[in-house]
């Protein structure tokens, strides 16, 4: 196994997701500050410019050799699902209310809890967390832009702090309804949406209030 990837919330989801489901993988590192992203090398394996990208080259079930790029994180655990966990380790199976209660959980974080707390998150863990640049660019009202604009920061935080409820709120239930090991947010064991949310969650502090204040 390469060794997991813990510099980049995004790039969690997508480590967690390999090791858990036991894919052997290499990492390819580089400077995203230098804009290696957008050389095109890069740009053929996602047209988008950003990470995570991956490039899968497991032959085949007939033997044939191939190079399958998959980007974007939430279609890159979709993808690691649907081909390498038959067992249903980390999901349900297809079209049950399970599996697409997994898909609203991790559609509420890519669209809700994501974007929320990077656009409020402080400077310095833009370089710890080694964000992208299209992300420095749009978040910050409370630490990166030289004005304080306090409808921003409040706006923000307040939003943030609110899905984060949501997502209490959900686990609370859980506890009381799944008698098992947990809670976790669908089902009796962790899924996707435990390991997308989580990301996120373990970088709870980053908006400018300590963790236990969320």
């Amino acid at each position: 196994m390469a060794p997991p990837l813990k510099t980049n919330i995004i790039l969690q989801k997508a480590s967690i997701t390999l090791e858990e489901l036991g894919i052997h993988y290499e990492v390819k590192n580089f400077e995203i500050s230098q804009n290696v992203q957008k050389e095109d090398w890069f740009l053929r394996i996602n047209p988008n410019g950003r990470i995570p990208a991956i490039v899968d080259k497991t032959a085949t079930s007939d033997g044939k050799t191939r190079e399958k790029r998959i980007f974007e994180s939430r279609a890159l655990i979709l993808y690691l699902c649907q081909r390498y966990d038959p067992e249903n380790r980390l999901n349900y199976s297809y079209d049950t209310d399970q599996y697409w209660e997994v898909v609203q959980w991790l559609v509420w974080m890519q669209s809700g809890l994501g974007p929320m707390q990077t656009r409020q998150s402080r400077q310095h863990h833009i370089v710890q967390l080694g964000l992208t640049l299209s992300q420095v660019k749009r978040i910050n009202f409370y630490r990166y832009a030289l004005e304080k604009i306090e409808y921003g920061i409040k706006r923000y935080q307040t939003e943030t702090r609110r899905l984060y409820q949501v997502l209490e709120d959900r686990l609370a239930l859980q506890a009381k309804t799944i008698d098992k090991e947990g809670p976790w947010i669908v089902g009796d064991r962790m899924t996707t949406a435990d390991i997308a949310n989580f990301a996120w969650v373990k970088a709870g502090g980053m908006g400018g209030y300590p963790c236990d204040a969320l």
